[in-house]
């Protein structure tokens, strides 16, 4: 079921945004996390060096309708009936306002720290029900469907750890002009983009290219997770997540990129960057939150399918 948006406003009214970014925010008090990936049957593999988790993959499953009334069922069975019936003559199509339900997982080598990744958005389902004439002369009905998925229209999402829901989200699909976001979004923007400007020439060559064939989007989310605010901004640009807790800014993971064939010098390797305060224990959901957003990059993309 979709998270109701008044429940999500208890939320936002709650955090207290205390971003404090320079040119110093990741020299010092951070900690670099190589991340290797490899591809294994299809499947992009991370690996981290871990005591508890070493390995994330992620699994997505069909999207489905978050809600089908049952006026509904019935109405799709009477029009599939008069389809058949009334033979070659008949031929439906009809839409639907819907809530759809994006469903992933991060899988890990100790299932333990499995997450369930549940995104909704509202959209639309396009469905045509025609009858075609078979060789025996009778008729069988042939289903299409087109669905549309808006995410700028209050999509939200939560995330289940052995059954159990330890985060609860909304997304906005542009943190620029999102009330809530702007300002620390516009600090982050301008500093990666000086970034790139300064240190690497050929990198930003290679961003170009990526920019002009396909690039990632921008996003942000805010809401809860274990009891506590958080706050995740994504530069398309840059493939940079920056991860807040708080308000305070604990990590940054900079994502690979498969799309595009660079030559070997010229890849971008994934990275994390983590606050050093942060606990053993408490890595293994840093690294998990980093890959989560990187399925978010990958999901929120779909507009259509």
């Amino acid at each position: 079921m979709k998270i109701g948006i008044k429940n999500l406003i208890l939320i936002v009214v709650s955090l207290t945004f205390s971003f404090q970014l320079s040119s110093q925010t990741f020299i010092e008090g951070y900690d670099s996390i190589p991340i290797a990936k490899q591809k294994i049957f299809g499947k992009s593999l991370y690996k981290f060096d871990n005591a508890f988790i070493n390995e994330i993959h992620i699994k997505t499953k069909s999207t489905k309708r978050s809600k089908y009334p049952a006026g509904q069922v019935f109405g799709d069975i009477g029009r599939n009936a008069l389809t058949v019936f009334f033979g070659r003559f008949m031929s439906f199509e009809d839409s639907d306002i819907v809530t759809w339900k994006f469903r992933g997982k991060l899988i890990c080598d100790d299932e333990n720290y499995n997450w369930d990744i549940n995104l909704f958005c509202d959209g639309e389902s396009v469905k045509l029900s025609e009858s075609v004439e078979n060789e025996d002369g009778g008729y069988s009905l042939q289903e299409y469907e087109d669905k549309y998925f808006d995410w700028e229209n209050e999509a939200t999402g939560i995330i289940i750890e052995k059954k159990d829901t330890i985060g609860k989200f909304y997304i906005a699909m542009n943190p620029l002009i999102d009330s809530i976001l702007k300002p620390i979004t516009e600090k982050i923007y301008s500093q990666t983009v000086q970034e790139y400007q300064v240190k690497n020439k050929s990198f930003k060559e290679a961003l170009t290219q990526f920019s002009l064939s396909k690039a990632y989007i921008d996003y942000g989310i805010i809401g809860k997770f274990r009891n506590k605010n958080f706050t995740i901004i994504a530069d398309g640009n840059t493939k940079k997540t920056w991860i807040f807790e708080e308000g305070a800014l604990k990590s940054m993971f900079h994502a690979d990129i498969n799309e595009i064939p660079f030559s070997n010098n010229e890849k971008i390797i994934s990275y994390l960057l983590l606050d050093t305060t942060i606990s053993e224990n408490d890595k293994p959901d840093w690294f998990r939150l980093a890959i989560f957003s990187k399925y978010l990059s990958e999901t929120l993309c779909s507009k259509s399918n």
